[in-house]
Order: C-alpha cells, then sequence, then structure tokens
C-alpha cells in the first residue's frame, strides 16, 4: 500500500516540475513586448526601418497563412526586409538580430503556431485607464553606431538604460528551483504519512 501512494506521489511531482518549468519559459504578450523595448529591438523595429512589435507579431500571424514554416517564410520573404536580405532560415534570421533573447524567439515561434492552429497570439492583459492623464517624463541615453557597405551591413553598439542582462533566465531557474522543492516536499509527505500507519 504504501508504494502505491510513493508512486502516486511520485508521479504528481514531476507533473508539478513539468508544469513549473513549462510556465517559466512561456511569456505573455505583455512581457515580450517589455523585453523586445527593454533588448533595444525598437531601436530598428520603429515603424520605419522595421514593423514595430506589433506589425512585428502581425507579420508573423500572416506569415502562418501563406507559409507552412517559418523557415519558408523568411526564406520567400527576406527579399523584401531592408536589412538581413540574405538569410535564409528563421534560425538564421534570429542568430543575427542584436537584441534577441531565447524567450523572445520562442514568443514569436509560438504566436506562428497559434496562427498557424487558427488560435490567437498570446494573450494581452488589459487595464482601465484612470480618468486623469498622467505625465511620465523617460530620459534614455543611447549610443548607436550604424555603419553601411555596399551589402547592407549594419552594426550597432546599443546601450539601454537600467537592463540586467540574464533576469529571465534567472526567474526560469528559480521557478524551476521551487517546482523541484515543492516536489521533494510533498515525497516526504507522502512518505510520512506512510511511516505512521
Amino acid at each position: 500500500m504504501r508504494r502505491g501512494y510513493l508512486g502516486v506521489a511520485a508521479v504528481l511531482a514531476v507533473i508539478a516540475l513539468v508544469g513549473a518549468a513549462a510556465a517559466a519559459y512561456a511569456l505573455s504578450m505583455q512581457q515580450a513586448e517589455q523585453m523586445f523595448k527593454q533588448h533595444g529591438c525598437t531601436n530598428c523595429h520603429n515603424g520605419g526601418l522595421a514593423p514595430n512589435f506589433q506589425g512585428t507579431v502581425k507579420t508573423i500571424e500572416e506569415w502562418a497563412k501563406k507559409y507552412k514554416s517559418l523557415d519558408a517564410a523568411v526564406a520567400a520573404e527576406s527579399k523584401n526586409f531592408k536589412m538581413f536580405k540574405g538569410v535564409k532560415t528563421w534560425d538564421q534570421l534570429m542568430s543575427q538580430m542584436p537584441g534577441i533573447t531565447p524567450e523572445l524567439k520562442q514568443f514569436f515561434e509560438q504566436v506562428f503556431k497559434q496562427a498557424k492552429e487558427g488560435g490567437a497570439a498570446p494573450a494581452t492583459t488589459t487595464a482601465k485607464a484612470s480618468a486623469a492623464p498622467k505625465t511620465v517624463t523617460v530620459t534614455q541615453v543611447r549610443t548607436v553606431t550604424v555603419t553601411m557597405t555596399e551589402k547592407t551591413i549594419i552594426t550597432e553598439t546599443v546601450t539601454p538604460a537600467n537592463v540586467v542582462p540574464g533576469t529571465g533566465k534567472l526567474v526560469a531557474k528559480a521557478a524551476y528551483v521551487a517546482a523541484i522543492l515543492v516536489a521533494i516536499a510533498a515525497v516526504v509527505l507522502a512518505y510520512m504519512y506512510m511511516s505512521r500507519k
């Protein structure tokens, strides 16, 4: 009888661990947009040189309707890019983006997948606007060096203010450790309960 409870506890621990790890890596629309801004993506993705965040999401959703994969979309559409015209695959395009993170790459892949399946992009939470408008002054200093050659290769040095590198990975690791601790506690409690009988 004790082995049955321990088996159930072990299965529940594994489910909790997998669920926590998956939840730690999923970004909402707002989180992705915030990360997009924090990592300097808006230096190029500003609606002029390249589509802004919402435009990028919309473009990827349109690609899902036209192409069977992100690789096929990039291969077909790269001739229309203002930068990175020579790329042939999604991974190649993402590796050339200066501010891309694994979390953002995964977010855009999820947008494509959900649009392909007929679903909407990851959910956005909305907040009610306050009655009185507030004025916010933001001062941001950036150093951008752009070098252009005949091949349209652009090199940038961007120094965004108040960016703590690796924060997303740190949060994911913390969630993973918390899930492990919960699983261990469940197994210990199950064992203690079984030992009393």
